[in-house]
């Protein structure tokens, strides 16, 4: 589901039964790397997603335990649509762990924190999908 920045999403069940609360608070293109160490993009660019998480106490009754929430379990497309075949490049280490959202996000825990993403130059999307798992209960965003 294509989802705006600030518009809180919710992961749920067909029942109405919620399990989690999910925002892209801003999306930041052409992110600069914070860490003296950081490699360069090999894709074009650094994309910074801020997420912000509450999942319920009941988040388990979802099928998952917690939810894992990284680079990893996003599909990034550059402007054309065309899928990344990898979308996290070199952003391991562009920021300090601190700054990164914590995963897995445990039952009854909000988290919020950075998802960085290395992609192509220009406009693009990446979608979040639940388990990483094509077909799963997702979101995606447009920059």
């Amino acid at each position: 589901m294509t989802q705006k920045v600030g518009v809180t999403s919710v992961f749920g069940a067909p029942t109405g039964q919620q399990f989690a609360d999910l925002t892209a608070d801003s999306v930041q293109t052409d992110f600069q790397c914070t860490t003296p160490d950081a490699k360069a993009s090999v894709n074009g660019q650094f994309v910074a997603i801020k997420i912000s998480v509450a999942a319920k106490s009941n988040f388990e009754d979802s099928g998952w335990p917690s939810l894992a929430l990284s680079n990893l379990e996003f599909t990034a497309w550059d402007a054309a649509g065309v899928k990344l075949m990898d979308p996290v490049g070199n952003s391991a280490g562009c920021v300090p762990d601190a700054e990164l959202i914590a995963s897995p996000i445990e039952p009854g825990t909000n988290a919020t924190g950075l998802v960085i993403l290395d992609v192509p130059k220009g406009a693009g999307s990446a979608a979040f999908v639940v388990g990483g798992f094509e077909g799963s209960y997702g979101w995606e965003w447009h920059w």
